[in-house]
Order: C-alpha cells, then structure tokens, then sequence
C-alpha cells in the first residue's frame, strides 16, 4: 500500500545455525592484521575487507568497532550467518567439519 514501508528482517535465514568460519581465527586476524581488514575477508566481506586496507582500518576506529563486534559473537559471515564460539556436535566430529 502507499505510504507503508516494509521492515526487513535482519536475521539470518537459516537461523539458529552458525557460521563454519571459526571465532577464534575471526578474533586472532582482527587482534593482528586488523588493519589491514584480514577478517573480514576471513568471513567473506571482501568489499568492506578492501575498502579497510585502504583506510587502515578507518583510522583504528573501524578496526576497534570489529574487535568489539568480534567479541560479543555478533559479527556475521557473507550468508549472514553468525560467526560465534561453539561446542561441535558429534556428528560435525564425524563429517570432519572442526
């Protein structure tokens, strides 16, 4: 209708699952080669990933707010897909995804 404006739902589409990418590496590339946008291209922003190398960081502010993302578990792979720290499942053990 005229005038209404959609609120788009901003998470992920398959959620409750997790990214595959692991936090720890995520935090390590942002804690060392932050940057230089290391995890983001880690986590498949290559975009944003450049655009950081080209700012350094947006000046270490960038680079500080993703730490912080980082941190909290609230940063997000390409699918949108949460990057967090989890337990594997047994059956992830036996497809040989950790």
């Amino acid at each position: 209708m005229l005038g209404e404006t959609k609120v788009l739902d901003k998470e992920p589409i398959m959620e409750g699952k997790t990214s595959k990418k692991s936090y720890t590496t995520a935090l390590l590339l942002c804690f060392f080669l932050g940057t230089l946008g290391a995890h983001r291209f880690y986590a498949g922003k290559i975009a944003s990933g450049i655009l950081m190398v080209l700012t350094m960081g947006g000046l270490g502010i960038w680079y500080t707010i993703d730490m912080v993302i980082i941190i909290l578990g609230k940063m997000r792979d390409k699918h949108g897909l949460y990057i967090r720290h989890r337990e594997c499942s047994l059956e992830e053990k036996k497809e040989g995804v950790f």
